[in-house]
């Protein structure tokens, strides 16, 4: 395996541990020292975002195991109150231990969600004239800005343009070349 491939993987796997523990994707790319547009690709990817879902499921699998335990413990402590309530001169000691396991964090409900939906919704004031320079659709998506189409690009397709755009750009270099090599 290549140094880069185990870098790669090696990322992925730190991206998979700190996004299926709850962090947003932001606070994944801030602690990993990547752009968020790296995660956001590899969010777009099946292989990873199945990975990911399989951690949290596992995650989520440990913190309810976790819970139960703890679910145990409450209910011997609050049994061994109901039976020593009337013989015990200083009930505050179990009483204190009752406080304690009752407070005890549960955490399976903590991973529960999609892990991509950490993102904060801005509501923009943005004034009539400059409105007037976008066209919506039916859901309200702007559709189109200043005459020009918007359209939605998934990262892999972005690279797949440029990909063709410069096998375009080589196509017209070469036909300028022979169309000036040739005799007049």
């Amino acid at each position: 395996m290549s140094g880069k491939t185990e870098i790669v993987n090696q990322l992925e796997s730190r991206a998979i541990k700190l996004l299926s523990s709850g962090l947003s994707a932001a606070k994944v790319a801030e602690a990993l020292g990547v752009d968020s547009s790296r995660i956001s690709q590899l969010l777009d990817q099946a292989e990873f975002k199945e990975q990911l879902a399989n951690e949290k499921f596992s995650l989520l699998n440990r913190h309810n195991e976790a819970d139960a335990k703890l679910d145990s413990l409450e209910d011997r402590v609050r049994d061994r109150l109901e039976q020593t309530v009337d013989m015990i001169f200083d009930p505050m000691k179990l009483t204190r231990i009752f406080q304690v396991v009752n407070a005890a964090k549960r955490r399976g409900m903590a991973v529960v969600g999609d892990g991509f939906s950490n993102s904060t919704v801005v509501s923009l004031t943005i004034p009539q004239r400059v409105v007037n320079n976008f066209v919506v659709n039916s859901n309200n998506q702007v559709i189109q800005a200043g005459g020009e189409d918007l359209i939605t690009i998934q990262p892999h397709r972005i690279q797949e343009m440029i990909h063709e755009r410069d096998q375009e750009k080589l196509k017209e270099g070469v036909r300028k070349l022979t169309h000036r090599s040739e005799p007049e």
